[in-house]
């Protein structure tokens, strides 16, 4: 099971401003690029990930990784603008797979 960020879903989208920056909106954009591929379940909290034919649980927590890639890729972007601070604020919300999307 492959799972990889679908950058042509705006992942260079940064907010407008720094203040607009949560786990919420982090969440919101991660939930974005897993459409359709992977579904939280509040009932057994855990993740299930679309592998074209049937949903299997995530038991290699793939849904962890990709949040976090996607958190470092914003981060990323705030290094190459110089806003070190951005980046430290991003660093402390790594893990936005944590607030479930569904």
């Amino acid at each position: 099971l492959t799972f990889t960020l679908d950058h042509s879903k705006g992942a260079d989208h940064l907010w407008q401003r720094e203040e607009e920056i949560t786990e919420v909106s982090l969440a919101e954009t991660f939930a974005q690029h897993i459409n359709d591929r992977a579904l939280y379940c509040v009932d057994t909290k855990s993740w299930y990930l679309w592998n074209g034919v049937r949903w299997e649980g995530d038991k290699r927590q793939h849904i962890s990784l990709l949040s976090r890639r996607l958190v470092q890729h914003f981060a990323k972007l705030a290094l190459k603008d110089g806003n070190v601070h951005l980046v430290k604020r991003l660093s402390s919300l790594s893990d936005v797979s944590a607030y479930g999307t569904n």
